[in-house]
C-alpha cells in the first residue's frame, strides 16, 4: 500500500522565509519519533521508502508551508503515520522558531495492483505528459551532479524505483528500456537552477517543468505512463527522502 500525506503548517516566526531545504530538518524531527530499529534500517542501502519534500504554496504568505509525505508499504505506513497523525507542534533549533500543524489529510491511498491496473490496463494512454519539479531536483552521473533533466535519466530513475517497490511486475528489460528511452523526447521546458541545502553543503539542481511525448506503440506508452506516474510517490533523481526529487506528473492527452 502507499499513502500520500499532506501537513499545512505555519512558522510562528514571521521573518524567516522558509525554504525547500526545510524538508530536511522535518525528516530529522520524523525519525526522532519513529523506533530506532526502524530508522536503522531506513539507513540501509536501497529504496527509502519515505519520499518528502516541502512547498510553498503562495509566495506571499511564506510562513505557510506543505509538508508532503509518501509512504511506500504497509511498513513504513505502521511505523511513520502515528507520527504523522499526532504532531501538533514542531521546534526547529536551528532557526529558534516553532511550527504549528494547521491541517492535515491523507491525499491519496493506493496499491501496487490498484496502480498496474489503471496505468497498463484500464486508463488510456497518454502520449503527452508533463513532469513538475515542485522541490530541487538532481540526478548523479559519472561522479557528478547533472543540472538539466534527460529523457534517459529521468526513465532509469523510475525504473530503479519501481523495482524496488514492487513484488510483483518487475521491469529488468534493457532493451525494452532503451526503445522507450529512445521513443520519447523532450519538446518543452521551463526550467532554473535551485540548490537544495543539506546541512552544509549546497547540492545543485533545478526546478520547473518539462513536457515530453512519446511515439511509442499502446504497450510501451502505458509503461511509460506508469513509470512517470509512480514519481509522484518515490520522488525522481536523487536524495528524495531528504526534500529533493517532488514532483507532480500529468498526463495530457492521448
Amino acid at each position: 500500500m502507499i499513502k500520500k500525506y499532506r501537513l499545512e503548517l505555519e512558522v510562528a516566526n514571521n521573518n524567516l522565509k522558509p525554504s525547500p531545504s526545510w524538508a530536511y530538518l522535518l525528516y530529522a524531527t520524523m525519525i526522532e519519533n519513529i523506533k530506532t530499529e526502524y530508522v536503522e534500517y531506513l539507513h540501509e542501502d536501497g529504496l527509502n521508502p519515505i519520499n518528502q519534500y516541502v512547498h510553498i504554496p503562495d509566495r506571499n504568505c511564506p510562513n505557510k508551508i506543505e509538508w508532503n509525505i509518501n509512504l511506500l508499504g504497509n511498513e513504513a505506513i505502521s511505523q511513520v503515520e502515528p507520527f504523522l497523525m499526532k504532531i501538533e507542534n514542531i521546534r526547529l533549533k536551528k532557526f529558534d522558531t516553532d511550527i504549528t500543524v494547521t491541517n492535515r489529510v491523507i491525499t491519496c491511498t493506493t496499491t501496487e495492483a490498484d496502480i498496474l491496473n489503471t496505468y497498463l490496463t484500464t486508463g488510456n494512454a497518454f502520449k503527452n505528459m508533463r513532469i513538475d519539479f515542485l522541490s530541487a531536483t538532481s540526478f548523479k552521473s559519472n561522479e557528478k551532479y547533472v543540472l538539466f533533466p534527460s529523457v534517459d535519466l529521468i526513465l532509469k530513475s523510475a525504473v530503479s524505483k519501481w523495482n524496488a517497490f514492487s513484488s510483483s511486475y518487475a521491469l529488468d528489460d534493457e532493451e525494452a528500456l532503451q526503445q522507450m528511452i529512445d521513443r520519447t523526447r523532450i519538446y518543452q521546458y521551463a526550467l532554473r537552477s535551485n540548490s537544495f541545502m543539506l546541512k552544509q553543503a549546497r547540492i545543485p539542481g533545478f526546478r520547473g517543468y518539462i513536457k515530453l511525448y512519446s511515439t511509442g506503440p499502446d504497450p510501451m506508452v502505458r509503461l511509460i505512463n506508469l513509470l512517470f506516474g509512480f514519481l509522484e510517490y518515490s520522488g525522481v533523481g536523487i536524495k528524495t527522502t531528504l526534500g529533493m526529487g517532488g514532483c507532480k506528473v500529468t498526463l495530457e492527452g492521448e
